[in-house]
């Protein structure tokens, strides 16, 4: 279901993908989705990675499905990170670590993105 919904995402970028394969991809994911979250309490690290990829195959705008997907991954990796974590570890702190470095990374990805934009455009011939 991963791979569908990447490659669902890069179709769709490309504008090369149908609203009835959209439609029938949401219908997949989203029962896989129900299968493995009941709606309540804190989700898996596999639900977070799903969320991830759903991001990419269904929000139209590339930049907020990338942010959207980067922010559902880092939950998933931290999850993860937590869930191997022994007795006495403190996951409250790994976790706040990992988010930290994700919103970090966020940053920079938009503080590069509005340079670019303002970078002077080379002339054409």
């Amino acid at each position: 279901m991963m791979h569908e919904l990447l490659e669902m995402g890069r179709r769709r970028v490309r504008g090369s993908v149908s609203e009835s394969d959209i439609d029938a991809v949401r219908k997949k994911s989203v029962a896989l989705y129900d299968s493995l979250y009941p709606g309540y309490g804190e989700p898996s690290a596999d639900v977070l990675a799903l969320s991830a990829a759903g991001e990419v195959a269904f929000t139209e705008n590339p930049l907020t499905a990338a942010l959207n997907a980067s922010g559902f991954a880092v939950q998933a990796v931290a999850e993860h990170s937590v869930s191997t974590l022994d007795e006495g570890d403190d996951g409250g702190k790994m976790m706040k670590k990992i988010l930290n470095q994700e919103h970090d990374a966020q940053n920079r990805l938009l503080s590069d993105m509005i340079r670019q934009s303002k970078a002077p455009k080379p002339k054409s011939k």
